[in-house]
């Protein structure tokens, strides 16, 4: 990276934690361009060099600070998926307002279909290694409901119609995630087995 690619990185953090720290101030008030850039002292010109409008802000905002794992979903096993999902969604619940906001805006959609993408491919080959047939007419329906009670629009609905806190709506994610997995055939015991740090299967001698 250079130094210009750290300067950028450095701005775009700088707006994006301003623009979440507006947002969780009493009041209400939805926060600005104009806002982050006083409170940034970043001009407007430069964030809307790092995000087209206000929607591609809030999106980025949004998932800024979400991005913390970087692991790929085939080296996980449950209690990987498990420990992600509390995490993101307990950061979810401490910014709710922003969460919802980047849920419903067209550039928190794009952002959206961009990581299933990522996930589907991710799902299915892990899927694969499990032995199950990914060129099944029920496998594209499968990965689509794990993504679906794993997202943030998920966590939303369990959060806001359910009141249901992060580590419940987690808890009713994983029994569902681990009944969709049954139905298709898969040993949850293997994919465990799968877990960073478990000891390696090894063939009888």
């Amino acid at each position: 990276m250079t130094i210009r690619d750290e300067q950028l990185a450095l701005t775009r953090g700088r707006i994006l934690e301003t623009f979440l720290e507006l947002s969780q101030e009493p009041g209400g008030k939805r926060t600005s361009v104009a806002d982050v850039a006083r409170r940034s002292g970043v001009s407007q010109a430069t964030i809307y060099r790092h995000s087209r409008d206000r929607d591609a802000l809030v999106a980025a905002a949004a998932n800024h600070r979400l991005a913390s794992s970087t692991e790929p979903l085939s080296t996980w096993g449950l209690s990987q998926l498990e420990a992600h999902l509390r995490e993101l969604w307990r950061k979810l619940a401490g910014n709710v307002r922003v969460a919802r906001e980047g849920v419903h805006s067209d550039a928190g959609r794009e952002l959206r279909v961009a990581r299933f993408d990522v996930f589907r491919t991710e799902l299915l080959r892990l899927l694969d290694e499990l032995g199950v047939d990914t060129a099944s007419t029920e496998a594209p329906h499968l990965v689509a409901s794990v993504a679906l009670v794993t997202s943030a629009t998920a966590f939303l609905d369990f959060h806001d119609r359910q009141g249901l806190s992060p580590d419940e709506a987690v808890d009713v994610a994983m029994w569902t995630t681990t009944q969709l997995l049954e139905r298709a055939g898969v040993d949850l015991s293997r994919l465990e087995r799968l877990d960073p740090g478990s000891e390696p299967e090894t063939e009888p001698s």
